[in-house]
């Protein structure tokens, strides 16, 4: 029984990642056909499936800096930095921040060395 609900909990995060990945496209599609809340929509969507992928904090935040709330788009990023560990995830919401000449946070907490 053990094993069977493991194989469950790991088909449940595999669909949860699956789902995450298709609103995700979704908020790029959305983004370039201009309806930038309905793209901060299906960002946010698929942040709540999968909080810890990089990806949907990133293309909410361009959502959210299209329609001039940066501070929204900010925070985005930073909730994005908090959630995701994986270095080269890390980096490349660092850059989006540099990039959009917000400021860095001043912890990088949970970031590996």
């Amino acid at each position: 029984q053990l094993l069977s609900s493991a194989t469950g909990a790991a088909a449940r995060d595999s669909v949860r990642g699956e789902l995450s990945r298709l609103h995700s496209n979704a908020a790029a599609a959305l983004m370039e056909l201009g309806d930038y809340t309905a793209s901060a929509s299906e960002a946010e969507t698929a942040i709540e499936l999968d909080p810890s992928w990089h990806r949907p904090y990133l293309r909410l935040c361009l959502a959210l800096a299209s329609q001039q709330r940066t501070d929204a788009a900010t925070d985005a990023l930073h909730r994005g930095l908090r959630a995701c560990q994986a270095p080269d995830q890390q980096d490349e919401l660092q850059a989006a921040l540099l990039e959009l000449g917000m400021a860095l946070p001043e912890d990088r907490e949970g970031r590996e060395a």
